[in-house]
């Protein structure tokens, strides 16, 4: 595990829960 996945995995959820509001609107 690098130091960059923790930061990755919190991108990866900020644009889930970006396109989920999209989907929801």
């Amino acid at each position: 595990m690098t130091a960059a996945d923790p930061l990755l995995a919190k991108r990866r959820h900020v644009d889930f829960l970006r396109v989920r509001s999209a989907i929801c609107r």
